[in-house]
């Protein structure tokens, strides 16, 4: 009984003199409300903001559904072009890019972005994303490159072939 009354007195001696809640606990801080284990607290580290790789690739899918083979030639990498020569590019893009966007609407928003590596020894990113049509048809293709919305620098670009284990699947879209 003593040891009860003893604890009881203790606890009220330090909620009146405010060390229950810490004044950063109160005030909503993350770490003072993080789980601890022992002596070490563990953090609650947020997410970081995924990167919006959408408005990245997004005009040079406008610039392949207005065949403006001009513009998309100028955001191929040297790379490319070194290995493959610039009028083997620009046939690629006129044969090959402009007819398969041609009738492209927008982006779906279904994409899935991985880091890429590329034989140079570069790091960019690879997208597995959808083109919708404007009868509402849905086509893959994956795209490459390094850089950003400002200095896009196309590595490789494959259209048409769905790859199951890495594009999103859905109904319209790959199957797996």
């Amino acid at each position: 009984m003593f040891g009860l009354t003893r604890s009881i007195a203790w606890a009220t001696l330090l909620v009146s003199i405010g060390a229950a809640v810490p004044p950063a606990a109160a005030a909503g801080d993350t770490a003072a409300s993080s789980p601890r284990r022992g002596n070490v607290l563990t953090l609650r580290k947020p997410a970081p903001a995924a990167a919006n790789h959408a408005a990245t690739i997004a005009p040079f899918v406008r610039w392949a559904a207005a065949g403006d083979v001009d513009a998309m030639f100028n955001a191929f990498d040297e790379v490319p072009l070194r290995a493959n020569g610039a009028s083997a590019i620009r046939h690629f893009l006129s044969s090959q890019v402009v007819p398969f966007f041609v009738d492209a609407s927008r982006l779906d928003d279904a994409m899935r972005v991985t880091t890429a590596s590329f034989e140079d020894g570069t790091e960019g990113h690879m997208a597995y994303a959808y083109v919708v049509t404007s009868a509402g048809q849905v086509r893959p293709f994956v795209i490459a490159w390094r850089g950003g919305v400002a200095d896009l620098r196309v590595m490789d670009l494959q259209l048409g072939r769905c790859v199951a284990s890495r594009h999103p699947v859905g109904p319209g879209r790959c199957s797996p």
